[in-house]
């Protein structure tokens, strides 16, 4: 199991042997995990040494679930935008795999470990190419998708190291990530909607007027379900998770790479939304029930993106 900085760090010939950017172009790194290799120090700054990039680049972490990528264009968004960086590398790292206890059926099947590298480069534009986005969070959630121990309301110990048997017959302790998949369903059937509605009002858009949306790939059977509530076409909706799998914070950099190769003259929607060139919608949710949405306008971080599942590196 790889940790985020080399998770991360592996997409350093990917990234920079392409020719999208050198590491002494980079002035800011935006890192997206919630299994940060220790408390502290923050793991951006070591993704910073490690990529060679130069100690004049700005570095954080930022923690977040699915909703992360999202959340990570609007950050790189007011970076650039307010002028305190012309070259963010948007990392998002992951090895939830730590969080699993290998006899919980209701999570192992679900969660996987990977990584994922965007670069976001100021351009001169007459429309803006990131936004708007749209946000909303609900904290009330935070009981239905969360590890209980390990942080410092509740450190580990030999008592939350011990397992106990659900009525379904999974086993977890504690130290493990617990889902309620029923509620987390409901939320987002619930909710993700009304966020895309609220995305097209605030672009002026129609819904026929989107030629793509990427929603996050939870599950089939969740797609599937906001795609009739929505009254998709199928052919407008990009399903990827037979590809990708499910990989909390990868899914909206993976499909939007893959959405910009398969309609590349086109404006998209990126996110529980984003706009590309014709339009491509993205969509999320997330821990503690939160759900963002964004337009994206231009591609020009698209050559700069990369995402891979990481082998083992313990």
């Amino acid at each position: 199991m790889r940790r985020p900085e080399s998770s991360a760090a592996m997409f350093r010939s990917k990234l920079f042997v392409s020719g999208a950017c050198q590491a002494e172009e980079v002035d800011y790194i935006l890192l997206c995990t919630q299994s940060p290799d220790y408390f502290l120090p923050t793991t951006a700054c070591l993704v910073q040494n490690r990529l060679g990039i130069p100690t004049t680049a700005g570095a954080l972490d930022f923690n977040l679930g699915c909703s992360g990528y999202v959340y990570g264009l609007g950050l790189a968004e007011g970076l650039i935008c307010s002028g305190q960086a012309s070259r963010v590398l948007l990392l998002t790292a992951e090895t939830y795999g730590k969080f699993l206890n290998p006899r919980d059926r209701s999570v192992r099947t679900i969660f996987g470990d990977a990584a994922a590298a965007t670069l976001l480069t100021a351009v001169d534009s007459a429309a803006p190419v990131l936004g708007p986005f749209v946000y909303g969070s609900d904290g009330a959630g935070g009981p239905n998708l969360i590890v209980p121990a390990g942080g410092m309301r509740r450190p580990r110990s030999a008592a939350t190291a011990e397992e106990k048997e659900d009525d379904q017959g999974n086993l977890r302790a504690p130290n493990n990530l617990f889902m309620n998949g029923p509620e987390i369903f409901n939320f987002t059937l619930s909710v993700v909607p009304t966020t895309i509605h609220r995305l097209l009002e605030r672009s002026s858009l129609t819904l026929d007027q989107v030629d793509l949306f990427v929603f996050h790939q939870a599950n089939r059977y969740m797609l599937d379900h906001l795609r009739k509530r929505l009254a998709i076409p199928p052919e407008k909706f990009m399903i990827a998770i037979q590809d990708c799998g499910k990989h909390r914070l990868l899914h909206n950099s993976y499909c939007a790479q893959e959405g910009c190769r398969d309609w590349p003259d086109h404006e998209r929607f990126v996110g529980h939304a984003g706009r590309i060139r014709s339009r491509l919608l993205l969509g999320s949710r997330a821990v503690a029930l939160r759900q963002k949405s964004v337009l994206i306008r231009g591609a020009a971080y698209l050559p700069g993106n990369y995402s891979e599942t990481p082998a083992t590196d313990r």
